[in-house]
């Protein structure tokens, strides 16, 4: 059986890309879940409970920055190699 890996040379970004968003968009969900019905117990407008939700995974996001961070260094070190020298730009220009 495979084991599906992502090297800085595959097209995996955009399906991790799909990934992360989901993740977020259901992390979300479920906070915002949770949180809705105590904002309004306490008879607040609920768009309190979407900032505080929003604000919650910012912060997490952030503390947890030493996970994420050295994985959009690799993003941008395979986009970096994937684009053409100066160069070899020029070279394209003449050619077309």
């Amino acid at each position: 059986m495979r084991s599906f890996s992502c090297s800085p040379r595959s097209s995996c970004g955009p399906l991790a890309l799909g990934i992360g968003l989901l993740a977020l968009i259901f992390v979300l969900a479920v906070c915002g879940g949770f949180l809705l019905p105590v904002v309004r117990w306490f008879k607040m407008p609920d768009w309190i409970a979407t900032v505080t939700v929003m604000a919650g995974v910012a912060a997490v996001a952030w503390l947890e920055s030493d996970a994420w961070i050295p994985t959009l260094d690799l993003v941008h070190r395979s986009a970096r190699a994937r684009l053409p020298h100066r160069h070899q730009r020029r070279l394209i220009l003449r050619v077309l």
